[in-house]
Order: structure tokens, then C-alpha cells, then sequence
């Protein structure tokens, strides 16, 4: 498709989208590391994949940069040229799809008439965590396509008003402008509303966001049904209100009643008592207090998507076997994966009885593998951090995905190096993501 938006994304056929998310998700998996522009490629992925990502046009070492003035003069522009109603038809078109909901699409055009046009507001604009007053950008935004492409799919489209998913909704109009909502979708965006208007006095937003799920989306959905909500208008707090009152400027928005509140305003002042702004929601949705919600039509059931496996890549052998899992006990050690084509070992010292459980005492030994290692490699040597020796009482190793036993009454590593003073607790899920302190090839 085709777009005056410095940022679009493909639009591809299911069969695609769906090997696009799949490879996507294996470069862009948040243990791999990397920058933008400068991906990390798993050892295991064929080049193959990776070309034909360049071909549809998510080239994974591809990025964006630009000024703020530049994305806020696409969005004002861009968004202008989309009425309301169109923002309004997007969003609720999305609410029974397989990748929404999108409420990108009615809060770019909210934002867009309404944001006046400004220069970077910020307190020290020559700070490296600059951010503007007016909208939020920094002085700079660095755009990965590739990665916005499988946010998309898998999350809908991010945190309410954030600038970047404004370029990716506004650029999308030839998709997305002309769809019709179904049933289903007004029909679920209605009992939404009417839920959302009853709920007890004292209702958290944490309450709206459970109640939305029970009408018939998911948890991910229902959070970002309603933070939309918010955003629009449909949920104020007065004097905390929405883009369809008034423009609401990012530091406006960031405002919030406590600092244990996770939402912006004004959804995080919003209770139960405060109900559905009627005259908003009428104004961008049509629908009126006390109308009875139609009936709600059973969802379409899932297309089944032939998917292409990824190709082989040369050499690859299977998983070794390793020994039958159990918990773990002194002298054992265990391999465990910690990025797709990278396994670390893990000596286990002793076990520490608490209260909570047992907890093994694991330090990381070895060297790092591209495949599960079957063997202890001799002599057996610790992996210190930088700040010198690093262990960790680690609960449920056993348990923890790509862990594996490798060997059983193994001696100890020999080292001089003192024993770390501190022990942290932690999970076998933590080691994964603390190893790159200990393996400089990992960083």
C-alpha cells in the first residue's frame, strides 16, 4: 500500500502475516539483544527467512529516524485529512478481530484535530530523556518497522496516544478506512459501555479492566479497550477528561493520583461512580445511556492458516538427550537455554531449606553453546560478573523452560576466588536473563 507517511506496515495475506509474526518473533525475542538496525540473528534461522522478510518488506535491520517537528507535522496533517467518524468506524471494526483492538486509529484523528501545531516544549531539550510537554516524543523517535509490524499483531496497537502507533494507524487508511463494523463488534463495544456505566461506586480501574474481559475479550483486549476509552473521552474524571472535551497534552495525561497508579490520567482517576461520559460516547459511537446492548452473535471462528515451516538450517542436528528431569540436588549440572541458539551450564553448590522452599545455590560454569550440551567440559571453571563471583538461590529450576540435567555428583569447580558476601533469591527464569552478565558473548 501506498502512503505520504514517513512509516507504513505491509499489509500481506494470512499465510504471510502469520510466518512473518512467527520469524519476527524469534529475531526480536527480548533475550537476543541487539539494536536498532542492528538485530541479532539467531544462528538457527535460515537466510532464506530472513530474505524473504526483506522481500515483503519487514526488513529486520531496517529503521526510521525523525525530528520531532517531523512526526508531529505527519500526524497533525495526516490525521486531518481523516474525519471522525472514520477514526470511530477503524476502532470499533477492530474489536473482534484476531489482532486488535486498534484504538490507534480514533485517538490519532482525536489527537490530530486536536493537538495544536509546537515546537519541542521541553524542560532541557538537549537532554538525553528530553521528552516534549505537548505530545511526549523525545527530540528524536527511532522506529524499527519490523518489530512495530509484530507489536501490531500480537498486542494491538500500544500505550494510548503514543506518537509512533499514530504514524503506523494514520498510514493505514487504505486498509482500514472504508471497513464496516460488524454485529459482533458494536455489539461488544455497547456491552462494554453498559458494563462499564454500572460497576459499584468504588470501581478501580483494575475492576473496569476485568469486567470488560467477562463481556467477551481477552485480558490484553479489555486493558486496551479501556485505556482507549479513556483516552477519547468515554471515561473522565472531571476535571480530568479526554481528547473528545478538550486537547489533553501529554504532561496532562502523565499526571496521576498516587505513585502506585500505573495508568494515565484520566483513567487513573477514574472510579466507578464517575460512569460512561454519554455525550462523547454518542458523539463518537452513536450510542445512548439505556439503550439496551443487541444481541451478541458468537465469534467467528478462527481461520486455520496453513503455515510454512522454517526451513532447516544446514548442519543442525536435534536435541541431545539428557537426563530424565528431577529436582535439583548438590553437585548437579544443568544447561539452560538462554536465547534461541545459545545454552549456558549452571553448577549447582547446594540446596537452601526455607521457609518458601527449597532453594538451589547455582552458579554459571562453562562456556556458552550453540547447541544443548551433553557433556561437562574439564576442567570446570566458574563465570564471574564483572564485579567477581555471582551465584543466585534459585527456586523451581527444574521447572524453568529450556532447562535441562546434563550430569549428576559432579566435583566443584576449582577456584580461588572468594565466594560471592551476597546470595540473591531469584527463579530459574531470572538466570536466563542475568546470564549476559557473565558471558560477555552474549551482550
Amino acid at each position: 500500500m501506498t502512503s505520504r507517511l514517513p512509516l507504513s506496515l505491509p499489509v500481506l495475506s494470512p499465510e504471510d502475516s502469520d510466518r512473518a509474526v512467527s520469524l519476527l518473533g524469534r529475531i526480536h525475542d527480548p533475550r537476543n539483544g541487539g539494536a536498532p538496525g542492528k538485530p541479532y540473528i539467531p544462528r538457527t534461522m535460515a537466510a532464506s527467512d530472513v530474505e524473504w522478510l526483506r522481500t515483503v518488506g519487514l526488513d529486520p535491520w531496517a529503521f526510521v529516524t525523525l525530528s520531532h517537528d517531523a512526526v508531529v507535522e505527519s500526524v497533525v496533517s495526516s490525521g486531518r485529512g481523516w474525519s471522525v467518524e472514520e477514526g470511530s468506524r477503524a476502532f470499533v471494526s477492530s474489536l473482534d478481530g484476531e489482532d486488535g483492538p486498534h484504538g490507534c486509529f480514533l485517538e490519532a484523528v482525536l489527537l490530530a484535530h486536536a493537538m495544536p501545531a509546537h515546537a519541542l516544549d521541553a524542560p532541557d531539550p538537549e537532554s538525553a530523556s528530553a521528552w516534549c510537554r505537548v505530545c511526549g516524543l523525545a527530540p528524536q523517535l527511532l522506529l524499527e518497522p519490523s518489530e512495530m509490524f509484530l507489536s501490531w499483531k500480537r498486542n494491538g496497537s500500544g500505550i494510548p496516544g503514543a506518537m509512533d502507533w499514530m504514524l503506523v494507524a494514520l498510514a493505514q487508511r487504505k486498509e482500514w478506512g472504508a471497513r464496516e463494523p460488524t454485529a459482533r463488534a458494536r455489539a461488544l463495544l455497547s456491552r462494554a459501555l453498559a458494563t462499564l456505566d454500572g460497576l459499584p461506586p468504588e470501581a478501580s480501574p483494575g475492576v473496569a479492566f476485568e469486567a470488560v474481559r467477562e463481556v467477551g475479550f481477552s485480558k490484553g483486549a479489555a486493558r486496551s479497550l479501556v485505556e482507549t476509552l479513556a483516552f477519547v473521552g468515554v471515561l473522565e474524571a472531571p476535571p480530568h477528561v479526554g481528547m473528545a472535551t478538550r486537547f489533553v497534552s501529554f504532561a496532562e495525561r502523565e499526571r496521576r493520583p498516587s505513585v502506585r497508579v500505573e495508568v494515565d490520567a484520566p483513567l487513573g482517576f477514574w472510579r466507578g461512580r464517575d460512569g460512561v461520559q454519554w455525550k462523547n460516547a454518542e458523539a463518537l459511537f452513536g450510542l445512548q445511556k439505556g439503550t439496551p446492548p443487541p444481541p451478541l452473535e458468537p465469534a467467528r471462528p478462527a481461520k486455520k492458516v496453513a503455515r510454512k515451516k522454517a526451513e532447516p538450517v544446514p548442519g543442525k542436528k536435534g536435541r541431545a538427550k539428557t537426563l530424565p528431569r528431577r529436582p535439583p540436588a548438590a553437585g548437579d549440572v544443568w544447561s539452560l537455554r538462554v536465547r534461541e541458539d545459545a545454552w549456558v551450564l549452571v553448577y549447582v553448590w547446594s540446596l537452601a531449606q526455607t521457609p518458601r522452599g527449597p532453594y538451589a545455590v547455582c552458579e554459571f560454569v562453562g562456556e556458552v553453546s550453540a547447541e544443548c550440551p551433553t557433556q561437562v567440559p574439564a576442567p570446570l571453571e566458574i563465570r564471574p560478573r564483572y564485579d567477581g563471583r555471582w551465584q543466585q538461590r534459585t527456586s523451581a529450576l527444574e521447572k524453568t523452560t529450556g532447562s535441562a540435567l546434563i550430569a549428576e555428583k559432579v566435583a566443584p569447580p576449582l577456584t580461588k576466588a572468594p565466594p560471592p558476601d551476597r546470595v540473591p533469591f531469584g527463579s530459574g527464569k531470572d538466570l536466563s536473563w542475568l546470564a549476559r552478565a557473565c558471558f560477555d558473548s552474549l551482550e
